[in-house]
């Protein structure tokens, strides 16, 4: 009923025989009504079907098709903390304001919740851009980043409750983040700002998780903040996925600041970006491979050296694969018969 991503509109028109609805869903009017009788027009009478629950989190809105389950908080669980520093980045907040892409690939969704959090892979598959960008002169990326992932780097991967879970490159960034985040266009403004709303402790960790290389977060079964961008997973069936990605703005910075950051969104996951082409060349290589007899998915690595922790949390070396684990866990549960 709805043919755009956004704006605002009184009433839906279907685009097959003209019906509409009211933006609350209630019936609104039909195309040639003298073709019905009165008793097949009350059939139509309740609208469009509405989704059965809907919660939201600081501006993000999530549903649910089911009327029972665990509440939108008690989902969420421990992956808050890490979706409000994500927010948190911006001294206002994020939004999306920056425009949106979309593609499809002809492979499974799942292998893309595993990627977004797999630490395991980018010294590999992205060695070549992360070389091109190793060699920027303006200070925005250098070659420190190919030691945030590789099998000595404090990061961590993070397996959380619910299928969540996070690449958490922090500890390996340190104040180095905010060096580069003030190098910026508008950068110490953006840094001043953010002191000011948040005190000088939060904002160096905001800063560190909204760069863009500090702190992927999966949210169960397909919402991911990865890099610069929100991104959104959509399956469509076993093997046809479709992506939305949602460039970030962050409120209360300086335009220039938000400009720049886009610049980076575009260099890396752009359409012609150096970073998103590289998983979409593995997804169809693992495709293939899994198609062959016999082929399996190994998601052991590090099973034996994660900490599990009093709240749950499976915490291990970046390249271990506790966040995978954690997705298909919650996958399995979700499957299972009632």
């Amino acid at each position: 009923m709805c043919q755009v991503g956004s704006g605002n509109a009184t009433v839906f028109r279907c685009a097959y025989h003209g019906w509409t609805y009211k933006n609350s869903g209630e019936l609104a009017g039909i195309t040639y009504p003298g073709g019905y009788d009165d008793a097949d027009l009350g059939d139509f009478s309740g609208g469009l079907v509405a989704v059965a629950r809907v919660g939201s989190h600081r501006g993000f809105v999530f549903a649910s098709l089911t009327p029972v389950g665990p509440s939108l908080a008690d989902h969420l669980g421990p992956v808050q903390e890490y979706l409000d520093l994500r927010i948190d980045a911006g001294p206002s907040g994020l939004s999306l304001r920056s425009g949106q892409q979309r593609y499809a690939y002809p492979f499974n969704w799942k292998i893309q919740c595993e990627n977004v959090v797999d630490g395991y892979h980018a010294n590999f598959v992205h060695r070549s851009a992360l070389s091109v960008m190793g060699r920027r002169p303006d200070g925005k990326v250098s070659s420190r980043i190919f030691t945030l992932t590789n099998g000595d780097s404090p990061s961590l991967a993070i397996g959380l409750g619910n299928g969540h879970s996070v690449l958490d490159q922090r500890p390996a960034l340190g104040e180095t983040a905010v060096k580069v985040a003030r190098h910026r266009p508008g950068g110490d403004e953006y840094w001043n700002r953010q002191v000011a709303t948040h005190g000088p402790e939060r904002a160096t960790d905001a800063v560190m998780a909204g760069s863009g290389e500090g702190l992927n977060v999966f949210v169960f079964p397909n919402l991911a903040f990865v890099s610069q961008q929100v991104r959104v997973i959509h399956p469509v069936n076993p093997s046809r996925t479709h992506v939305d990605l949602f460039p970030t703005w962050l409120d209360g910075a300086p335009d220039e600041f938000n400009t720049d950051r886009l610049r980076m969104h575009e260099l890396t996951y752009g359409p012609a970006g150096l970073i998103g082409p590289d998983d979409l060349e593995m997804f169809e290589r693992v495709e293939m491979g899994l198609r062959g007899e016999g082929a399996m998915v190994d998601l052991r690595r590090g099973r034996g050296s994660v900490e599990i922790r009093p709240d749950g949390r499976q915490v291990g070396q970046v390249t271990t694969e506790a966040p995978q684990r954690a997705f298909w866990t919650a996958w399995q549960e979700a499957m299972a018969p009632c």
